[in-house]
């Protein structure tokens, strides 16, 4: 029988020694960070320079100002308590707090008080590695820009369920399918073959959680309490699938009433997955971790003050124009289909009747978009397809939905590039949407955090979908 993964977890890494090096890039230098699974990068200006100390930290320096410096340290195999004890100091009060950081990753802000002394870390967990940031305070400028630009370059996601509270990242090449009970990982070069699984047991206590997950054909056998990287309690359920005689294993975990089951490391041979998944399982399971943002910190659990489309979207939520999730979350990052964006774009001019606007396309009969679709068909400012269909699940990119939106709030005759543009490098005066970007670029409607700039121009991508946040950016600013 293999032993469980966290035994698994110190053999991988014990012998890996991480790697980085810096690259320059324009005005910055790119200093990129290695694990052994992970890879990361972060910016720094020129006028800073950077020391390596050991394996595992890094400190860069202004130039400057020697006084002011931006540190960078990796911890492999340890928890979060492990990794925030490791700077306490004797009489130091510790305040934790869960929040999303750059929008993609959730992180822990972890402060340091003494007295009238308080400095904090950020925290943030990729599978078995934890990258420790400095925290700066919101006035530095030049630590912000440094710590704001950190990302993870390596071939995985993270998943955050804000509903449920948890989050764990998986690699590219698998694919996420949500289902009722929880969550699951499927290969989609492997006939959909599902490699990993989270489910909930509502109401139901960790030690009846195991015998409440036996399905059809699986045999219950015995428990037992595990340690899981920090998670207070954990179980180890062992079940004997009846089919072909063979026995596997998962991990239970409670988190309030509730308990949730965990894919676990295979006990048998190649049995219930390949073996060549367990030490993506590792990562997973070593990735998994429950988390609580406070509710009045954001307007969105995805979209808190600091958001850089918080103003955006804070507002078109007050005018009724834009809403959320049943999850309470925004998807900032979430690309717009044609029906969202029409809704959203007519929600700022108009409410249309229901019962008078429907049936206008063959796909758009009453549903809950149909009367937003077929409102905006009547007013002449959007047309279907040859074939009779408006396909509202159809994904838009930046510059057909800049198009739209401004063929409803501006009139025509406003729309006369001026004299004075210069156009972004991927964009040229005989595009058929010119007049339409010159204009929203003119009069700075547009959401640019996606851009690449170069010496000589930057590239706005206009063929790639939109976002939602860049949509609400793009409708408040029309709006001002």
């Amino acid at each position: 029988m293999k032993n469980l993964f966290l035994i698994l977890t110190l053999i991988l890494f014990t012998l890996y020694i991480p790697q980085a090096f810096a690259l320059e890039s324009s005005s910055m230098y790119i200093f990129n960070g290695e694990s052994k699974s992970h890879t990361y990068k972060i910016n720094y200006p020129q006028n800073w320079q950077l020391k390596t100390y050991g394996n595992n930290k890094q400190i860069i320096t202004s130039k400057k100002n020697p006084e002011k410096q931006f540190i960078i340290e990796e911890f492999e195999g340890q928890t979060y308590s492990q990794v925030i004890n490791f700077y306490k100091k004797p009489n130091q009060k510790i305040v934790s707090e869960d929040f999303v950081f750059n929008e993609n990753y959730l992180a822990k802000k972890v402060t340091y008080k003494e007295e009238d002394v308080a400095f904090s870390k950020t925290l943030i967990k990729r599978g078995t590695l934890i990258i420790s940031l400095t925290t700066p305070n919101d006035k530095d400028t030049e630590l912000n820009q440094i710590y704001t630009s950190f990302d993870f370059t390596d071939s995985w996601h993270q998943y955050i369920d804000y509903k449920e509270g948890f989050t764990f990242i998986f690699p590219s090449s698998l694919e996420i399918h949500n289902i009722d009970s929880g969550v699951q990982l499927l290969d989609p070069t492997r006939f959909n073959d599902i490699i990993f699984s989270i489910f909930k047991y509502s109401n139901t206590k960790l030690v009846d959680a195991p015998e409440k997950a036996q399905a059809l054909n699986d045999k219950y056998k015995s428990q037992e309490k595990v340690i899981f990287h920090g998670i207070e309690k954990a179980i180890h359920g062992i079940y004997r699938d009846v089919r072909v005689g063979k026995d596997f294993s998962r991990i239970f975990v409670q988190n309030g009433e509730h308990s949730y089951s965990l894919t676990n490391l295979n006990i048998e041979s190649n049995f219930p997955h390949y073996d060549y998944y367990d030490d993506y399982i590792v990562e997973i399971l070593e990735s998994f971790e429950f988390f609580k943002i406070a509710p009045d910190e954001q307007l969105f659990l995805d979209v808190k003050k600091d958001h850089k489309n918080y103003d955006a979207i804070k507002s078109l939520n007050e005018e009724k124009i834009i809403s959320g999730y049943e999850d309470k979350t925004f998807k900032p990052d979430a690309e717009i289909n044609r029906a969202e964006l029409t809704k959203l774009i007519v929600s700022a001019v108009a409410k249309p009747d229901p019962s008078k606007f429907k049936n206008c396309f063959s796909d758009v009969k009453d549903q809950w978009f149909a009367s937003y679709v077929c409102y905006a068909k009547n007013q002449k400012w959007l047309n279907g397809y040859e074939d009779g269909t408006f396909k509202p699940e159809q994904k838009i990119n930046r510059v057909e939905a800049i198009k739209i939106l401004l063929s409803v709030l501006f009139s025509n005759a406003d729309m006369q590039p001026s004299l004075e543009y210069t156009p972004p490098l991927d964009i040229k005066s005989e595009d058929w949407y010119y007049k339409y970007f010159a204009f929203a670029d003119f009069k700075k409607l547009l959401d640019k955090q996606h851009i690449k700039e170069t010496k000589s121009g930057y590239y706005f991508y206009p063929e790639k979908n939109i976002t939602r946040k860049e949509v609400a950016e793009l409708i408040y600013r029309s709006k001002k």
